[in-house]
């Protein structure tokens, strides 16, 4: 962890690694936080642990912990654009590269949710409306009251 804080995560990665590969037990609480600290991105080694193995990682790091983990991450990837691309996102290539990491109606809840973020970040406020709409028409259980909040403050300031 001293690699991450000092901001030399690609040095700290390799060495979390080296020392990951010499442990048991995958999923005891120490592990489980360094393997935490270097996912970022679906692509990373240990993305696994936290979609394969949720009731586990929830058991020890608590509950939602790995839903959470993995939703911020996907989420995450969809926001992060080439930057000067002006096209819109191809929606189904989203909805596919997300139902192959998860349960289907996740995936579409999911593409709901970036296709909020996404209208939102370019006040599309027509679109955004027409997402926010189907996403709380199905999925409404699924938003926090923060996000809710949070995105309610987006909009107003804009």
């Amino acid at each position: 962890m001293a690699g991450f804080n000092a901001y030399d995560p690609d040095n700290g990665k390799d060495i979390a690694y080296r020392w990951l590969a010499t442990q048991s037990d995958l999923l005891s609480h120490d592990v489980l936080w360094l393997q935490e600290l270097y996912t970022r991105k679906i692509t990373d080694k240990y993305f696994s642990t936290f979609s394969n193995h949720a009731a586990e990682v929830d058991k020890v790091l608590g509950p939602d912990f790995a839903e959470t983990k993995v939703r911020n991450i996907f989420l995450a990837e969809i926001s992060a654009r080439k930057p000067g691309d002006i096209h819109p996102p191809d929606w189904v290539a989203i909805h596919k590269k997300f139902a192959a990491k998860m349960p289907a109606d996740e995936a579409g809840e999911l593409t709901l949710r970036a296709k909020i973020s996404y209208f939102l970040s370019k006040n599309d406020f027509p679109d955004f409306e027409k997402a926010i709409v189907a996403y709380m028409k199905t999925y409404s259980s699924k938003m926090t009251d923060a996000d809710l909040n949070s995105l309610a403050w987006s909009v107003f300031q804009n």
